[in-house]
């Protein structure tokens, strides 16, 4: 499993290198690797987050806030983080907020591939929740 992406800023290092900034757009399940180089290519179909009944909506959007608390705390005791950053998480969609804390926290990649993989987003966001903790 894995996720398109879509390139939202290159910035020049200072040793030389590039670093690409990037915007998860779409969950994809790797069909087929076609070649390696000189990049991957692969064949993938789309996997959706699955619906949510209403309850387990109304259970989403709860879980999100909790998510969207703990952020809030960790950011705030942290020197250098602008306060747009506080304002983006308090304004962001659901969804999006759970995303995009999945893939840019500091946790482990196995358990951001473990979130990634994971296909109800009330699921998504508790497993998040319990991670951020």
């Amino acid at each position: 499993i894995g996720t398109t992406a879509k390139v939202v800023k290159m910035l020049d290092m200072p040793d030389g290198s590039k670093m690409a900034l990037l915007q998860g757009r779409t969950r994809i399940n790797i069909l087929e690797l076609v070649s390696e180089e000189p990049y991957k290519i692969a064949k993938v179909s789309v996997r959706p987050d699955l619906e949510m009944s209403a309850s387990e909506a109304k259970e989403f959007k709860a879980s999100c806030s909790l998510v969207r608390d703990t952020m809030k705390r960790i950011i705030s005791g942290m020197p250098n983080v602008p306060n747009e950053a506080m304002i983006a998480i308090g304004n962001m969609p659901d969804r999006q907020l759970v995303n995009m804390l999945s893939s840019s926290t500091d946790i482990d990649n196995a358990k951001k591939q473990r979130l990634l993989e994971i296909d109800s987003p009330l699921k998504k966001a508790n497993q998040l929740a319990e991670y951020l903790g």
